[in-house]
């Protein structure tokens, strides 16, 4: 095995401007013993830079810089060959104004001649922009990027994992091979399997926009100890998040920049992901008493080989907290749902389900290092889409027990145990049934789960799982998992 690697470069003090140049290379290959045949290597490239950039003390700084990297690879005669020659061309922008306020602009256009296989073209454009006005009462934070480049289409298949390691399983008696017998895993004893994204032979011109938006808002800080109106008024803040990720084969221009325009076909989507959170908060960081309310809407919608699939949840929910006393807190939360997940080519992944959920918790809480809480719940869940002669519909009554001792820098162990009473009106065999019953059955289901972190030494943690789950009239499920980590 070799292993070459270096970087060098120079740069020169012109006024106000810096001129400069960089070679670097990293060249590893691993032959066979005893001859010079290259059979593998982990990289093997040469790259030169050329770039202008301003001063780092500089107020508005920008670099602008070209490369040509050139990437060898083993070949079938064991030589390095198969050369991929890339250029690049980078500008940047960056400047400080004010004292929290600051914007960052970058363009790049990229281009790859391959040997073998298709030449690509990438170009790529991002503006980060943070600031803060009204005296700190808002704070903003946004990052708009845009970029072209070429992606293969996708399909997906289920791969069997280890117990507890995965994110679906295969219903009773279902067919491997059928899309639909594999169902989301609501427990832990049933995540088998995985979903495995693999790529077909066909290229599509992709063309993406990312979109995240940050908002903190207050009223001003003067108000804060002032009566009446504005002390009112103090209590209130808000937090609003928009996160927006689209990849679409679109040549519109209104569609390709902008990240809010869904005015296209199916046949022209790659993927959507979509994040919109706002939540407004009454007496945030009072102690005793507060409430806040949480508006939020994802959505995700995929393109397939097979056709494209939307899942997307719904959820408006309020809150409101009391400490009773120095060892009493108790909470209530109001919510409501809707998961709604739509396929055009997997007929039983069609429903719209309507959660309501009433749920008022109490904690007892006698010292710092243990804490007791308890909870009831009282949820109606329906599908909206099942037909008036066949609805799935769902009345749950829950209570649950958690018990949590903490010791800092040491271990944290805590155990939950709760029992559901489920009446059910519908198939619970059908997926639909399996997504409103959270894989138990109608009747009375135990649940209950039992957890240890230990931090050993500096840096390892062992932490021990278990859980279990006795649903009506069938028997008991164990899982245990055990975790060793260690942070450097």
């Amino acid at each position: 095995s070799e292993w070459y690697r270096g970087d060098v470069g120079a740069r020169y003090k012109l006024g106000k401007i810096e001129p400069g140049y960089r070679y670097s290379f990293d060249k590893n290959k691993l032959t066979a013993i005893g001859t010079d045949s290259v059979i593998g290597s982990a990289m093997y490239f040469d790259e030169h830079v050329f770039f202008v950039e301003s001063p780092d003390t500089a107020k508005t700084r920008f670099r602008v810089d070209y490369s040509y990297r050139t990437d060898l690879r083993p070949t079938v005669t064991g030589e390095m060959g198969a050369p991929e020659v890339g250029q690049t061309y980078n500008a940047m922008l960056q400047r400080r104004y004010g004292r929290d306020s600051d914007i960052a602009l970058q363009a790049t256009y990229r281009t790859l001649k391959l040997e073998q296989g298709q030449d690509e073209e990438t170009v790529q454009s991002r503006i980060d922009w943070n600031t803060s006005f009204l005296d700190g009462s808002f704070r903003s934070e946004m990052s708009y990027s845009v970029g072209t480049g070429r992606e293969l289409k996708r399909i997906f298949v289920f791969r069997e994992t280890m117990p507890g390691q995965g994110t679906h399983y295969l219903r009773e008696g279902g067919n491997p091979n059928d899309l639909n017998d594999y169902l989301e895993a609501q427990t832990v004893d049933q995540r088998r399997f995985i979903k495995v994204f693999l790529p077909t032979d066909e290229y599509i011109n992709a063309y993406t926009n990312r979109f995240t938006y940050r908002l903190n808002s207050n009223v001003p800080r003067s108000w804060r100890s002032a009566e009446g109106f504005k002390g009112f008024m103090a209590k209130f803040s808000a937090l609003s998040f928009v996160s927006i990720d689209k990849k679409t084969t679109d040549d519109d221009v209104l569609n390709r920049f902008n990240p809010f325009s869904e005015d296209f076909e199916d046949e022209f989507l790659i993927s959507l992901i979509k994040s919109l959170r706002n939540t407004l908060y009454f007496n945030r960081s009072n102690p005793k008493y507060g409430l806040e309310y949480t508006v939020q809407q994802n959505q995700q919608k995929s393109l397939l080989a097979n056709g494209t699939e939307t899942r997307s949840v719904g959820n408006h929910q309020l809150i409101g907290r009391m400490n009773l006393n120095e060892v009493l807190s108790s909470k209530v939360s109001l919510a409501r749902n809707i998961r709604d997940n739509r396929s055009n080519f997997l007929s039983s992944k069609n429903f719209s389900i309507l959660s309501q959920e009433l749920t008022p918790e109490l904690a007892y809480q006698p010292n710092a290092k243990l804490r007791f809480t308890g909870t009831y719940q009282l949820a109606l869940r329906e599908d909206k889409l099942s037909p008036a002669d066949a609805e799935q519909q769902a009345t749950f009554h829950e209570l649950g027990l958690e018990t949590k001792l903490s010791q800092v820098s040491k271990r944290t162990v805590s155990g939950l145990i709760r029992w559901v009473n489920i009446e059910f009106d519908g198939d619970m065999n059908s997926y639909v049934g399996y997504e409103i019953l959270n894989a138990l059955r109608p009747g009375n289901n135990l649940t209950w789960s039992f957890n240890v972190q230990q931090r050993l030494s500096n840096g390892l943690n062992i932490s021990l799982n278990y859980d279990g789950r006795k649903a009506n009239s069938v028997g008991a499920v164990h899982t245990g998992r055990t975790q060793v980590s260690v942070l450097f």
